[in-house]
């Protein structure tokens, strides 16, 4: 009876030995924990300024303090360096604990667009391209010789990159009074004379460098001519034409 007895006690004893060893690590480990969280869990940082540097710069006066930085929104610039910080909070000077993050609002670069091409379409074509693209569009209506209400220039250029989403166009305008001067030279003084009657009110005749007045008798050609041929002319303006005869 005895036997058993001491064979029973020790059967015990190495059943709560193993026991004991089995929960030893849990134990050492909360223990550990504890410790650890007495001697440094409660250490507080004041928040640093992280606004107008960038998340890189951020990490490297966070990271030492085991304080996280957290992206929680990007803004697109085009002039602010893309990572740059914008916003953060706890805002600078409040106290945080370790592993407590920092949340921030960050810059991003926005997707590269390129000008569509627009030249010599139609107004109408090219307010709905730059809508669907969202592009501001800027119109100037100047007199052309070109079909009323079409593009004669952009800028940028097809192709190029659009520099804050926006665009110049030139649109030609319903009416155009705009011509090219015609060759006057070598026609008969009365023929043109005739022809400028209809579009000038003045008209100066020169023989030499003096200025001759009616009658034209002895002239018969024109020699030269301001404006020059070629010139663009605006007809609804005054418009003084200078010949010289011979």
């Amino acid at each position: 009876m005895c036997l058993i007895t001491r064979i029973h006690k020790r059967i015990s004893v190495n059943v709560s030995t193993k026991n004991l060893l089995f929960i030893l690590p849990f134990i050492c480990f909360v223990l550990g924990y504890s410790i650890c969280n007495i001697l440094i869990g409660n250490k507080t940082y004041t928040t640093p300024n992280l606004i107008g540097i960038t998340t890189y710069e951020a990490l490297k006066l966070t990271s030492p303090h085991q304080i996280n930085i957290r992206i929680v929104a990007e803004k697109e610039s085009n002039h602010i360096p893309a990572g740059t910080i914008l916003n953060q909070k706890p805002s600078a000077g409040r106290l945080v604990k370790t592993h407590q993050p920092i949340l921030v609002t960050t810059t991003k670069s926005p997707p590269i667009i390129t000008a569509p091409q627009l030249t010599t379409q139609k107004q109408n074509y090219i307010e709905t391209t730059c809508k669907d693209m969202h592009l501001k569009c800027k119109l100037y209506h100047i007199e052309y010789q070109a079909p009323a209400q079409s593009c004669i220039g952009q800028l940028p250029y097809a192709g190029d990159t659009v520099e804050d989403n926006k665009m110049t166009c030139y649109i030609a305008q319903n009416k155009v009074n705009m011509y090219i001067m015609p060759d006057l030279t070598q026609h008969s003084l009365p023929e043109v004379l005739n022809f400028l009657n209809q579009h000038s009110e003045r008209v100066s005749i020169f023989y030499g460098s003096k200025k001759i007045k009616e009658p034209y008798t002895g002239f018969t050609k024109v020699i030269s001519q301001k404006p020059l041929a070629g010139s663009i002319i605006k007809l609804d303006s005054k418009l003084h034409i200078y010949l010289e005869v011979a």
